[in-house]
């Protein structure tokens, strides 16, 4: 996977932003255990904001240059914007570039959700970004933000009071000016919705802080961590930690309690993974899947989680146990 890009999230291959690094799999995390100041406090269960409301389909309709339609993704927690396919609308006041031809390559893809402490979480979401890759710092927008250039796009992570949100931009060829503005014009609308309107969706059950709260997270990484927790309004969560660059620096999960879909995501992910990439783990939930990277899939019952833990590290160090502790919090 390539240092600094969309994480492929979820369990039908959907976007989300991961903007650190996925290291390789090596010994280099520490065995010295040092004293490890507890997390200020846990992710608290309150409502947050729903990322399909940010900002309106028509304004999204004007920068990606054409009718979009929207929706929660099922396996993780965000809403994507993407131009209705076959449709091109004559007021659509986009860019008109070789993307016409393929509609369906503009995409733009949010998140939202709490955070302890909100403008120190991108503060240190930057910090992390790998040597090489050119962040910029975004002022005006919002609390805090930043812009990080992806393949095929580019993302702005901001933070407004106590809330965090990422929106990306998938728009090959797109001049980079135009992306920059129409980025910052979006973190803007997205600032101003946060700041005067109150979060709506519950918090789900099982909550993903749960299954590996801010302690244990602390006590992984052997130094503070900083909690972002989101969902979308199809009931997808995420609990997401982090702390300073290291090896690792990042661990989140990702849950979708749905009776109807969870046992469907979880052998898509079987299906998409191909045999050498994947190992079966036994006695972990009702079935259990290791990518031999960085990520391990669990159902049990009507709830799969998706396990993840960025930075160069031992998976049988860390990753495999915390995933056989996970699955004793739902």
């Amino acid at each position: 996977m390539v240092s600094r890009q969309i994480r492929v999230l979820g369990f039908i291959c959907l976007c989300l932003l991961s903007l650190s690094a996925c290291g390789a799999q090596s010994d280099k995390s520490s065995s010295t255990s040092k004293p490890v100041a507890p997390a200020k406090q846990h992710p608290a269960q309150i409502a947050s904001f729903d990322p399909c409301t940010l900002f309106s389909k028509d304004d999204v309709s004007h920068v990606l240059g054409g009718a979009v339609d929207v929706q929660p993704e099922f396996g993780s927690p965000m809403c994507t914007y993407k131009v209705h396919a076959g449709f091109q609308s004559p007021r659509a006041k986009g860019p008109k570039t070789a993307d016409m031809m393929d509609p369906e390559q503009r995409r733009i893809l949010v998140t939202v959700g709490n955070s302890d402490d909100a403008r120190g979480y991108v503060d240190q979401d930057r910090l992390n970004t790998d040597k090489g890759i050119p962040t910029r710092i975004i002022q005006g927008v919002g609390s805090s933000a930043f812009s990080v250039p992806l393949k095929t796009g580019k993302a702005i992570i901001g933070s407004q009071g106590n809330t965090v949100y990422t929106i990306t931009m998938i728009y090959p060829h797109m001049d980079a000016t135009l992306m920059d503005n129409s980025l910052k014009t979006l973190a803007q609308d997205a600032s101003r919705t946060i700041a005067a309107n109150a979060p709506t969706l519950a918090a789900p059950a099982p909550h993903p802080c749960s299954m590996v709260n801010a302690q244990k997270a602390s006590q992984l990484f052997q130094q503070p961590v900083k909690w972002f927790f989101t969902v979308n309004g199809t009931g997808a969560a995420s609990c997401d930690y982090i702390t300073t660059k290291g090896t690792p620096h990042r661990v989140e999960v990702i849950s979708v309690n749905r009776a109807d879909i969870a046992k469907e995501l979880y052998n898509s992910v079987d299906r998409k993974l191909a045999s050498d990439n994947k190992q079966t783990l036994k006695g972990i939930g009702d079935a259990a899947l290791y990518d031999k990277r960085n990520s391990t899939w669990i159902l049990k019952g009507d709830t799969v989680v998706h396990l993840i833990i960025l930075g160069e590290t031992s998976a049988e160090k860390m990753l495999l146990p915390l995933s056989k502790d996970v699955v004793k919090h739902f």
